[in-house]
This record gives structure tokens, C-alpha cells and sequence, in this order.
């Protein structure tokens, strides 16, 4: 059964890290700086990190499913995360540029 939100509220940081199971591929990594999310690609282990709690709710789950979609089509979902990254930066990037010319 996933945790629920007071579950993950409750989850307490120690001196190593540990997992708090949600199934098929994610759950919050307690860290003692805090929670990260897990997901599997092309039967190597990758963390894709999709937030802090509780900045990302449990509403994440949509957001396990969207990468569980896109890595079942045969693509990298971190490679298309830092496309995704890149492209905001150069967008955000080009407008400063052109009033410095």
C-alpha cells in the first residue's frame, strides 16, 4: 500500500539515507537534507529527482506515471528532463543577450 501523506509528513531523516516504498518505481528517498524520487530505466537504477516533499505532493504519482510512459516508449526520461532544462536556459538566455548588442 503507497504511504500516505501523513506517512511521508512523519518520515524522519537520520544519519543514512532510506527508502519509503510506493511502488512501481518511486519512492521518497529520506536523505538527511531531504527527499529525492527513484525510478528505474533500461534495467539500470537512476534517481530522477521530480521534488521535495512537501513542495511535490503525493501528486508526483502523475508524474511516476508520465516517466514510467516515456521510458516504456523506449526513452530516456532524464535526457528528455535536461533537454527540457537546457531550453528554458537558452530561452531565458537569448532575450539578454540581444539587449546587450
Amino acid at each position: 500500500m503507497p504511504p500516505s501523506n501523513s506517512a511521508v509528513e512523519a518520515a524522519k531523516p537520520g544519519d543514512k539515507s532510506w527508502k519509503l516504498f510506493d511502488g512501481k518505481g518511486l519512492f521518497p528517498l529520506v536523505n538527511p537534507n531531504g527527499p529525492k524520487l527513484w525510478r528505474r530505466f533500461a534495467g539500470k537504477d537512476q534517481l530522477l529527482g521530480l521534488g521535495s516533499y512537501p513542495d511535490v505532493s503525493l501528486q508526483a504519482r502523475g508524474g511516476r506515471q508520465k516517466i514510467r510512459e516515456q521510458a516504456a516508449a523506449g526513452n530516456d526520461p532524464s535526457a528528455a528532463l535536461a533537454g527540457e532544462s537546457s531550453r528554458r536556459a537558452i530561452s531565458s538566455t537569448v532575450p539578454i543577450i540581444s539587449y546587450e548588442s
